[in-house]
This record gives structure tokens, C-alpha cells and sequence, in this order.
């Protein structure tokens, strides 16, 4: 992710992994290149929640490959 101020300079670069708490199904490697063994040690969900939550009520705009999908899941665990 990037975040940027008003005046369209960045202000915060990162990337998180995410632990689902199950293994992944055999086509998300094939498709993300992610593994299950990328994911070792990775936060769950719950612990990065308020971060992301604070990122999305901080913009006006989101831009991101694949967002609509990214923002149904987000949405489902911060219901």
C-alpha cells in the first residue's frame, strides 16, 4: 500500500501479509504466487484490523489491483 497527503506526496509505503488461519487452496500459489510458508509468522486478520480500518477512514480515495474484491473481504472481518 501507499498512502498519500492531500498534496499527493507520499506519506507511508507498505506491504502486510495476512495469516487466514487455514491453508490456502492450491490455486491461490498459482494465481498470487503466495505461499502458505510466506505466510508463516504473518499477524491475523484481528491484529491488523484497526491499522487497515484507520487507513481507509483516513482517505478519500483508494486506488489498488483487485480492490472491489479486497474491500468485500475487508468488510466482511470488520463486521
Amino acid at each position: 500500500y501507499v498512502v498519500l497527503n492531500e498534496r499527493g506526496e507520499e506519506v507511508e509505503r507498505g506491504e502486510q501479509f495476512i495469516q487466514p488461519g487455514i491453508p490456502l487452496p492450491p490455486d491461490i500459489p498459482r494465481i498470487t504466487g503466495i505461499t502458505d510458508e510466506m505466510l508463516e509468522g504473518a499477524p491475523p486478520f484481528s491484529v491488523v484490523a484497526p491499522r487497515i480500518r484507520d487507513l481507509f477512514a483516513s482517505c478519500t480515495t483508494a486506488v489498488g489491483h483487485n480492490l472491489p474484491f479486497d474491500k468485500r473481504i475487508t468488510d466482511l472481518e470488520l463486521a
